[in-house]
């Protein structure tokens, strides 16, 4: 499994490293675990929708279904990519 490094974990959660408080740790943790959850699904809704627009262009200029298929992989590829810039953007 690939363990992804978050450098910004407190910054974006507002938590402070407290090591002799158990509850802050939890509470931060819980915080990480519903932005990491919020994230998934915007990387599912936008996979989605950028891979119905691209079967839609597909559909629309008449490639048939394997031009259909292969739009749609690209439009996928594009909803993940905008759906990434648009996270990262305000963790500046």
């Amino acid at each position: 499994m690939i363990r992804l490094r978050w450098p910004y974990r407190n910054k974006a959660l507002g938590c402070a490293v407290q090591k002799d408080t158990q509850v802050a740790a939890r509470d931060c943790g819980a915080r990480f675990a519903t932005l990491v959850a919020m994230e998934r699904f915007l990387f599912f809704i936008g996979m989605n929708v950028g891979g119905a627009v691209g079967w839609w262009i597909g559909d629309c200029l008449g490639y048939g279904l394997t031009g259909e298929f292969l739009l749609s992989a690209a439009g996928s590829t594009a909803g993940i990519v905008v759906v990434w810039r648009i996270i990262t953007s305000d963790r500046d």
